[in-house]
């Protein structure tokens, strides 16, 4: 089954609320699918069933998938579970917001 895609966005310009950290990466999601349905805006987050999520595919990083949790249009902060062959190398980045991580399996290496 094919993963959906984050789709470069057209214009690296950076909204003022909603998905300023995917497009200030040149990312856009989908913005009319339904990601995490059981979310709702209204200050109580409550649980988050990581089964019904969908993996979507990170076109930049071939054979690594993401779902993301939660994202903060205030902050700029998100939270996403990665799943990533082992040996993957993620190139430098930055974050415009604070960012989880747990390793669920495996390890995570930062080189000096």
């Amino acid at each position: 089954m094919a993963c959906p895609q984050w789709v470069p966005a057209a214009s690296p310009a950076i909204p003022v609320r909603g998905f300023a950290t995917l497009e200030s990466h040149g990312l856009n999601m989908d913005r009319t699918a339904q990601y995490n349905p059981e979310w709702k805006p209204e200050g109580f987050e409550g649980g988050v069933d990581t089964n019904t999520l969908p993996w979507l595919d990170l076109p930049q990083l071939p054979g690594c998938f993401f779902k993301p949790l939660r994202t903060s249009p205030e902050t700029g902060a998100f939270t996403v579970l990665i799943k990533a062959p082992k040996g993957t190398t993620l190139p430098t980045m930055v974050h415009m917001g604070a960012a989880d991580t747990f390793v669920l399996t495996g390890k995570l290496t930062f080189p000096e």
